[in-house]
C-alpha cells in the first residue's frame, strides 16, 4: 500500500470528506473602473491583472500587458493579491477562458479587474496549493462545463462556484498530494523555461541571419545601399494580399467538415474550427490583422480558409521562397503593428508596404534549410523539448486527476 493510501486509511477511516466551495473559500471579485481611469504604465497607480495575464496552457501569470489605473479608484485591502491566493478568470467572451487560474506565490501590490476574482481559503484547514490543483483538475473543469451550459452568460459568479463540491482530506494528506503534483509541475516548468531559452536563441540567430542592413550576415554598414546584391521590394509588388471572410461559430457548426479555418488565436495552431469546403489550396502565408496577436505570421500548405481577422499572402515563387518570406516576416512584421485606439492592427495596406530583401533563390533556400532545423527543434510536437513537455503535462494531469479521486496510483 502506498504512503498516501496508508495516510488515508489512518486519517480518514470513513472516507475522504467532501466540502462545498462556499464552506471553505472566500470568492472575491475584482475592481471595476472606466477607460478614463487608466493611466500610463510607470505612473503611480494600481497595477491591474486581467484575464490575458493568465496563460491558459500553463495556468501561470504573465505580465505582458498590465493595465495601470488611477489611485483615485477605490481598491479594498481584500482586492490586493496575497501569497496563497488563486487568481481566476470569472468572466470572458469565451467559455474556455472562464475558470482558468494562476497561483500567487507571494504578496504583491497588484490588484485584479472586474472580470477576475480571487479564491482565498477561509481557514488554515485548506492548503491553497492543494486547492489550486483541484481548480485545474477535470473535477472542476467538468463542473464548470455543466454549470455554464445552463446559461448564455459566461460569468463565474458566487452562485455558480459556491455549490462546487470537492474532496478535502486532512492537511497532511493535502500536503502529500501537493508535494507529488508539484514535483511533476516543477519538472514541466523547468522544461518550459529551457524551451523559452532555446526559442530566444533561435530568434536571435534567425534575426542575425535575416539582418541585411544592420551589421548582419550581408553587410557591415547598416544601409541598404551597402548590400548592392540585395534588392528590396515592397511586398505588394511581389505578392497578392487579401483578407479572409466572416465566419461565425454557428456557420462552423452548420458546415462541419475536415478543412481547417484559421483565425486570430495562437492556441491550437490558430485553428478556429473545421468546415466542409475550403477557400485556398497550396502554400500560403497568413497573418493576424487585429487584436493581441496582430502581426503574428503563419505558414500553411494545404486546403484551408481564414476568417476576417486574418490576411493572406500568395507569393510569386519565381522570386520568393514561401518559407523564406515566412521567416523574414516572422522576424519583422510585428514592427509594423499600430496600436491606435488601444486595438493593435496590421492592416493589408501596411503589410503591402513592407520592404522585403530579395536574395537569390539559392540563398533563400540555404537560409530556410538552417532555420527549418532550428524551428523543428523548438516547435515540433513530435520531437525535442515540446514533445517532452507535452508528455510531462499528460503525466501530471493523469496523476492529478487520479490522486484527487483518491484512487491508489499504480
Amino acid at each position: 500500500m502506498s504512503k498516501l493510501s496508508e495516510m488515508i486509511a489512518r486519517l480518514c477511516p470513513n472516507g475522504v470528506e467532501y466540502k462545498r466551495f462556499s464552506e471553505v473559500c472566500f470568492y472575491i471579485r475584482g475592481v471595476t473602473y472606466g477607460k478614463s481611469q487608466e493611466i500610463r504604465n510607470g505612473e503611480d497607480g494600481w497595477k491591474v491583472l486581467r484575464a490575458n495575464n493568465i496563460t491558459l496552457s500553463t495556468n501561470s501569470l504573465n505580465y505582458d500587458d498590465v493595465k495601470v489605473i488611477s489611485k483615485n479608484v477605490k481598491v479594498k485591502p481584500a482586492q490586493l493579491l496575497r501569497k496563497g491566493d488563486i487568481l481566476i478568470c470569472a468572466g470572458s467572451g469565451s467559455k474556455e477562458h472562464v475558470g482558468k487560474v494562476a497561483y500567487i506565490s507571494e504578496d504583491s501590490d497588484y490588484t485584479f479587474g472586474g472580470f477576475m476574482a480571487v479564491v482565498r481559503a477561509q481557514n488554515a484547514g485548506v492548503d491553497t496549493r492543494y486547492l489550486y490543483h483541484v481548480l485545474t483538475s477535470a473535477l472542476f473543469i467538468n463542473y464548470l462545463k455543466s454549470a455554464l451550459n445552463s446559461t448564455t452568460i459566461n460569468n463565474l459568479s458566487n452562485s455558480v462556484i459556491g455549490p462546487f463540491e470537492f474532496p478535502l482530506p486532512p492537511l497532511p494528506i493535502q500536503r502529500e498530494i501537493v508535494q507529488t503534483l508539484d514535483n511533476f509541475a516543477n519538472l514541466t516548468a523547468e522544461l518550459t523555461a529551457e524551451l523559452a531559452k532555446r526559442k530566444k536563441q533561435y530568434e536571435h540567430y534567425r534575426d542575425m541571419l535575416l539582418n541585411f542592413t544592420g551589421g548582419g550576415r550581408y553587410d557591415k554598414f547598416g544601409d541598404e545601399r551597402a548590400s548592392p546584391h540585395v534588392e528590396w521590394k515592397r511586398l505588394g509588388e511581389i505578392a497578392e494580399i487579401q483578407r479572409g471572410r466572416v465566419m461565425s461559430k454557428d456557420y462552423l457548426r452548420e458546415h462541419t467538415g475536415e478543412f481547417p479555418v484559421y483565425s486570430s488565436q495562437t492556441a491550437n495552431e490558430g485553428v478556429f474550427g473545421y468546415i466542409d469546403t475550403y477557400d485556398f489550396d497550396g502554400e500560403y502565408l497568413t497573418w493576424t490583422t487585429d487584436g493581441a496577436n496582430a502581426g503574428s505570421v503563419f505558414y500553411h500548405n494545404g486546403k484551408f480558409s481564414i476568417t476576417n481577422v486574418c490576411g493572406l499572402v500568395k507569393t510569386n515563387c519565381d522570386v520568393l521562397n514561401v518559407k523564406y518570406l515566412y521567416y523574414w516576416l516572422g522576424a519583422n512584421a510585428k514592427k509594423y503593428v499600430s496600436s491606435g485606439m488601444g486595438n493593435p492592427k496590421l492592416m493589408s495596406n501596411v503589410m503591402a508596404s513592407i520592404k522585403i530583401p530579395l536574395l537569390s533563390l539559392e540563398e533563400q533556400a540555404a537560409l530556410v534549410s538552417i532555420l527549418d532545423r532550428f524551428d523543428s527543434l523548438c516547435n515540433s510536437l513530435t520531437e525535442g523539448l515540446p514533445a517532452e513537455i507535452a508528455l510531462r503535462k499528460k503525466q501530471y494531469e493523469y496523476y492529478r486527476d487520479k490522486l484527487l479521486s483518491f484512487k491508489e496510483a499504480s
